[in-house]
């Protein structure tokens, strides 16, 4: 498998985006590819970005997600776009999807939704890996994987990321919905887990909290530890941590 990079931040969204593609190729060694992972800041997060990067890979599919702020290589970025195009070796396989109009209700019927479609493009086989965007947070994104598990298995590799900024698939940028990618075939792969916070006062414990909610923090509102930390009221907090 080969991967290209590419990555710009200037400020004229028709630069910014033919510059992370030719970046990309560059990067990839050649001019074509079979699938593209597209990341951009919220500015350019509209269809004129989109079309023009469209416009110049042809037609490979692309997933991806937007942002406030995304990682790459030379640190944290508030304002530009990450690409990345892959190429696969023979006898690798995958197949994408996407489901739309996801809610509380209908969430855990749409995450076995999008495994049926993600296999039935992988008929025949041996399944490696899924790789999921979704724009859906709290109980929604949770349902969303648990339908999901139902279809392509619990002890299954599925690497995910939650944005509240909206999907990108295909040719559209998408809220309140899910799309993912599964690789199968002759696939060799790795997974890592690492984070780069550290410790900063007392340990403290979570007394009360509702789904992927904190409410209280060693039998305090949660929020106190941040006006402690931070020395700012509820407004201050609201605004400066969205």
């Amino acid at each position: 498998m080969q991967v290209g990079v590419g990555f710009s931040v200037k400020e004229d969204y028709l630069q910014t985006t033919q510059e992370a593609v030719n970046s990309a190729y560059s990067s990839l060694g050649k001019q074509t590819a079979d699938l593209a992972i597209l990341f951009t800041t919220k500015e350019f997060n509209h269809p004129l970005a989109l079309k023009s990067i469209l416009k110049t890979l042809g037609e490979i599919p692309l997933l991806g997600a937007s942002s406030t702020e995304i990682i790459c290589a030379k640190g944290p970025i508030n304002k530009g776009i990450v690409l990345l195009l892959f190429s696969f070796p023979e006898k690798t396989y995958f197949n994408t999807s996407c489901v739309e109009e996801v809610n509380k209700n209908n969430a855990l019927s749409m995450g076995r939704n999008l495994g049926e479609k993600l296999l039935y493009g992988c008929k025949g086989n041996r399944r490696n890996l899924n790789l999921i965007f979704s724009s859906c947070l709290g109980p929604e994104g949770q349902n969303i994987f648990l339908g999901l598990q139902e279809r392509v298995g619990k002890s299954f590799p599925i690497i995910s990321a939650s944005l509240q900024d909206g999907i990108y698939f295909n040719n559209a940028s998408l809220n309140h919905s899910v799309s993912g990618v599964l690789f199968g075939g002759k696939l060799l792969f790795g997974l890592g887990v690492k984070h780069g916070w550290r410790p900063l006062g007392k340990p403290r414990k979570v007394t009360l909290s509702s789904n992927n909610a904190i409410i209280e923090i060693d039998g305090k509102p949660a929020a106190s530890l941040y006006k402690d930390y931070l020395d700012k009221d509820n407004a201050g907090i609201k605004k400066e941590l969205k």
